[in-house]
């Protein structure tokens, strides 16, 4: 792998990480058969914050390596790895959703069957 594809990679990332969460969210949310707007309005709300920790993470190391380096083109940089923080933002929000996403059972017995609670749709 040459260093074109390396950058072609790095800007592509955050295609590649849609598609695959999007992948793992079909896959949970068919084997949970739950409702998918529901549960795709969930996704986003969960997928919010990884995404801006993600991006936010890309731009304080770019301009905390710009004011170390004294580069005058260091922000130049975030062309490359913003679109890597997004990737990583998505990536962490997809491996968090189905934890996130999951209802504990807070019955005083721990069985629903006992307890006479509605099951979750």
């Amino acid at each position: 792998m040459d260093g074109l594809d390396t950058l072609r990679l790095m800007i592509l990332s955050p295609a590649l990480a849609a598609a695959a969460s999007l992948v793992v969210f079909t896959v949970v949310t068919a084997a949970r058969r739950q409702h998918w707007w529901a549960a795709f309005q969930h996704y986003v709300k969960v997928l919010k914050w990884p995404v801006i920790i993600g991006v936010g993470s890309a731009f304080v190391y770019v301009i905390g390596w710009t004011a170390i380096n004294k580069a005058g083109n260091g922000p130049l940089a975030l062309i490359f790895l913003g679109p890597v923080g997004l990737a990583a933002g998505i990536v962490l929000g997809t491996v968090i959703w189905p934890f996130v996403s999951m209802k504990p059972n807070n019955t005083f017995e721990r069985d629903a069957r006992k307890s006479g609670a509605r099951p979750s749709p």
